[in-house]
């Protein structure tokens, strides 16, 4: 989906995109693609919201992830 959206319609994604498909990924449970999208948000320096953090909040998992690749400054987390 999101290369469809960048290659074909040249429509960057924004948080809201990544959001829904972080929480799409969360409440499926399928975490290797959820790691993915936070990589790929890292890589497009594309920040964490509010939202990011409520999405990932219930899954351990998750939000140490989001955690290590944007630590420090980067992540304000308070849910």
């Amino acid at each position: 989906l999101l290369n469809l959206m960048e290659l074909t319609y040249e429509i960057p994604p924004s948080t809201m995109t990544y959001n829904g498909l972080l929480s799409i990924c969360a409440r499926t449970k399928d975490y290797e693609r959820a790691y993915e999208l936070i990589d790929r948000m890292d890589a497009a320096s594309i920040e964490p919201d509010h939202q990011t953090l409520q999405i990932v909040h219930e899954k351990k998992a998750l939000r140490g992830y989001l955690r290590k690749v944007f630590s420090g400054t980067r992540l304000n987390y308070d849910p």
